[in-house]
């Protein structure tokens, strides 16, 4: 399991959990649930990727762009999504949010994973 350093205190959260309360409009404001959703589908590197409208839809979100928009730059503003957060790929800050689960890889933000720089020189060094 990551943790936050030495003498860092940290707890754990239930992804399946933060899923649920995040498609639950009676859970709170958007923007809450936006993050939600990010802690529900983060992975190690805190990128969680959704294909085009796929965020606005699972929230139930009619207004798409605007409203999730906003919630994205409350969020942001707020200090739970890093800065460069988007509805392509909402990044959970660091400083709040560690996971051993899934690549560290987000195509939305050009990040590659060791995988994908061996099979872009077919498994040569690099």
């Amino acid at each position: 399991m990551n943790s936050f350093g030495a003498g860092i205190p940290f707890g754990m959260m239930n992804r399946d959990r933060a899923y649920n309360l995040a498609l639950d409009k009676s859970t709170g404001p958007l923007w809450l649930r936006v993050w939600l959703l990010a802690i529900s589908d983060a992975n190690q590197s805190g990128h969680a990727e959704y294909g085009p409208g796929v965020l606005a839809s699972t929230l139930g979100v009619t207004t798409a762009s605007k409203a999730v928009q906003g919630a994205i730059r409350t969020a942001v503003k707020r200090g739970v999504l890093s800065p460069g957060s988007s509805s392509r790929c909402l990044v959970v800050d660091r400083w709040l949010w560690r996971t051993g689960v899934g690549s560290t890889g987000c195509k939305a933000h050009g990040v590659e994973t060791a995988a994908d720089r061996r099979r872009a020189t077919n498994g040569l060094p690099f």
